[in-house]
């Protein structure tokens, strides 16, 4: 039986066998963690509800014009082996993402 992503997200985090964070950030591209864990499911990425602007994720380097826009409160699941591989970036001031990685 194939697990649903949900599902396997909370196998991998009971088992100990997930990575998570937050990250705040700014106007200049930054990786969401330094942490060499590889996963298997991706990494689930959500701009915090607190925020006061757009985020933008993307694999590499990214910028407002290359990055997948979040409003606060938003969130997605990039299909990647590394969360270190995601970079975030602000519209302007500081604000937070978290991040699941499976």
């Amino acid at each position: 039986m194939q697990l649903s992503r949900t599902e396997a997200i909370r196998a991998a985090l009971a088992a100990g066998t997930g990575k998570n964070g937050q990250k705040s950030v700014s106007t200049s591209s930054v990786t969401l963690t330094d942490d060499a864990f590889i996963g298997s499911h991706g990494v689930a990425v959500k701009a915090a509800t607190s925020n006061t602007d757009k985020v933008y994720v993307g694999i590499g380097t990214v910028t407002s014009s290359n990055g997948m826009e979040l409003n606060p409160g938003e969130g997605v699941t990039i299909k990647v082996d590394k969360a270190s591989a995601v970079q975030a970036i602000s519209a302007s001031g500081t604000q937070t993402v978290a991040f699941i990685q499976t």
